[in-house]
């Protein structure tokens, strides 16, 4: 058909525009939509192209490299963007305060100021809150750790000033309603039960309070369920009128003009007095090593093996990281197709080896002057001794 026949015109001329690199093939060579026959180009490496041709070069200039800004407003509050082509805006409060700030006094506030994120505040309910979010469309979050508080949206652009209004009232205008405080309580009640279901993290949790002594890194994330009845709205806003100040905190934001969100932080930060006082140095925290340990109903016995790493500004930081991720921590085992993190060392020369390991991973917290490189491995309580004196030789065999 005449249809075909300039079907096979245009392959022909497609073919005949490139010159094969490999060796003078037999005549009888077939040509299909500009690609030659494999079987009539043998001996050719998988990385070695089969057409001598160069590729074009790369445009310059047409993607603008990202540049961060940064702005410190006169009350101290810092504002980091960096501006991108993206619809979407994500914009976040950085509160340099967490459990290592807390005493026993207030142990556990950090995670319950979490859990009372985006409720009722000086100037809107809880439910106007939640419909303000929803009318926006914006995701928010709240994330507590040892030393960072971390409060977060992410929506679309020409929302950016609904967002920062809304990042600034969570943070500087909590309004801690008794029944909401209440309600929260039984949830932080649930996460502390739960937190026995989720062995990792509870090693984690425990390797901190064993390693540091003396309060700052070694207090909980979480307080005891007892402990709950001390957090009271007075206890908790006196803690966020002593860490959650101007200078003590930064807005940040990706995809947006950073005059955009001077103007945004200024209108909602911008009233908030400069404090007196420059933000709290944390808590020295000195690593003294320890021993936890707790009797559980279960079949198999977790153990976990610490040693202190290093801080976030420390030389070895990348080194560390790299250890980490070469033994089979972080995202070694997440997911991402079959086989990810099978090359791992811990796959290689423990779970590969050794029938009775169930599990054998590596966890590396980063703090500001300290670390903890952790050591995770789970296996039958007959075996837990040869498997912690196997995972003590794979680290120092790296």
């Amino acid at each position: 058909p005449r249809c075909l026949r300039r079907d096979r015109a245009m392959a022909l001329s497609l073919g005949r525009a490139h010159t094969l690199r490999a060796a003078a093939a037999p005549a009888s060579r077939r040509w299909a939509w500009g690609a030659p026959d494999l079987a009539q180009v043998p001996g050719v490496p998988l990385n070695v192209p089969l057409f001598e041709e160069t590729s074009a070069p790369a445009p310059q200039g047409l993607i603008p490299t990202p540049q961060t800004q940064v702005t410190t407003l006169p009350n101290g509050l810092k504002v980091v963007s960096q501006a991108d082509t993206s619809a979407i805006a994500t914009v976040g409060v950085v509160v340099n305060t967490g459990s290592r700030f807390e005493t026993p006094a207030n142990s556990g506030a950090s995670y319950m100021l979490q859990l009372m994120a985006f409720t009722s505040t000086g100037s809107r309910s809880h439910f106007k809150m939640v419909r303000d979010i929803e009318a926006t469309g914006a995701q928010v979050h709240a994330t507590a750790g040892r030393e960072q508080m971390i409060y977060s949206a992410l929506g679309l652009k020409p929302n950016l000033k609904d967002m920062v209004e809304m990042l600034a009232e969570t943070t500087l205008e909590g309004n801690f309603v008794e029944w909401e405080l209440a309600e929260k309580k039984s949830y932080y009640a649930n996460d502390i039960a739960e937190l026995v279901n989720n062995p990792q993290q509870l090693l984690t949790e425990k390797a901190h309070t064993a390693g540091y002594t003396g309060g700052g890194l070694g207090m909980p994330l979480m307080c005891s369920a007892k402990g709950l009845a001390q957090l009271t709205p007075d206890v908790l806003g006196r803690f966020m009128e002593a860490h959650y100040t101007p200078a003590n905190m930064v807005l940040a934001a990706a995809g947006v003009e950073h005059a955009e969100l001077v103007s945004a932080a200024e209108a909602a930060f911008g009233s908030v007095p400069k404090a007196s006082a420059g933000p709290a140095a944390p808590p020295k925290s000195q690593y003294t090593g320890g021993e936890y340990r707790a009797v559980a109903e279960s079949d198999v016995t977790h153990v976990g093996i610490g040693v202190e790493g290093v801080g976030w500004n420390d030389p070895d930081f990348v080194p560390v990281c790299v250890l980490n991720m070469l033994m089979g921590g972080g995202a070694s085992f997440s997911a991402g197709g079959p086989g990810k993190g099978m090359f791992s060392r811990l796959y290689l020369n423990v779970l590969n080896k050794y029938p009775y390991a169930m599990n054998a991973s590596t966890a590396n917290s980063v703090h500001s002057d300290s670390g903890l490189f952790l050591l995770h491995g789970t296996a039958p309580s007959a075996n837990i001794g040869s498997l912690a004196s196997v995972l003590v030789e794979g680290l120092a065999a790296m």
